[in-house]
């Protein structure tokens, strides 16, 4: 049976149950809880997010897609903290969303693909947390509208 990589670890994929596809389980300003986490009430913050959670647990959320990014202040420890507490399944993902690390100005894409690669492959970070493999949902460009003879 096909897995799915969750920040708790590999599932079966038909323990997916109802998936909520476009979440945000922590959000915050760049990476400001990362370097300055004294500015953050953690312990209110991660009652409040597992009460959340299981608020939705209970009404027949099984999953969720935390589609946080790094400028968003993607922390993937929490997330697997509050998952684990809430019995939510959470799939992270990787990629960049609108502030792109200045750290990739200089980096072809190829170096900046082998990233969101490793992330798939080894984890994110030092964590062993992996995302899974990403498959865009983005329709395809509309073609260019065809037109007949001019008259």
């Amino acid at each position: 049976m096909p897995t799915i990589e969750t920040v708790l670890g590999p599932i079966d994929d038909a323990a997916l149950g109802f998936t909520l596809s476009h979440e945000h389980v922590l959000v915050a300003m760049g990476e400001d809880n990362h370097h300055y986490p004294w500015l953050f009430d953690w312990e209110r913050t991660r009652a409040n997010t597992v009460r959340e959670l299981s608020e939705a647990k209970a009404g027949g959320v099984d999953t969720i897609i935390d589609l946080t990014t790094p400028d968003l202040g993607r922390d993937v420890e929490f997330v697997r903290d509050v998952a684990s507490d809430s019995g939510v399944n959470i799939v992270a993902a990787t990629g960049i969303w609108r502030d792109v690390p200045r750290s990739f100005w200089e980096r072809g894409i190829d170096r900046i693909a082998d990233i969101f690669v490793r992330e798939i492959e080894t984890g994110i970070g030092g964590t062993g947390i992996k995302a899974p493999p990403a498959r865009s949902s983005a329709p395809a460009a509309p073609s260019a509208p065809t037109s007949g003879p001019r008259q």
